[in-house]
């Protein structure tokens, strides 16, 4: 089963300290944590964040 987008995202967030910096310093709730991994051409949406959580 391929990984979701989402679930790069969140491994990712666990590997790249970079990254992970990045979206403390700029999110500010879960659409803009959405946003930030839509500019970086992770195909997330709010609905799959939410549902994660």
């Amino acid at each position: 089963m391929p990984r979701t987008d989402l679930e790069r995202f969140v491994n990712d967030l666990g590997k790249k300290g970079s990254l992970l910096e990045r979206l403390k310093q700029r999110a500010g709730g879960l659409a803009s944590i959405v946003a930030i991994g839509k500019s970086l051409d992770y195909n997330i949406t709010l609905e799959e964040v939410k549902s994660y959580i």
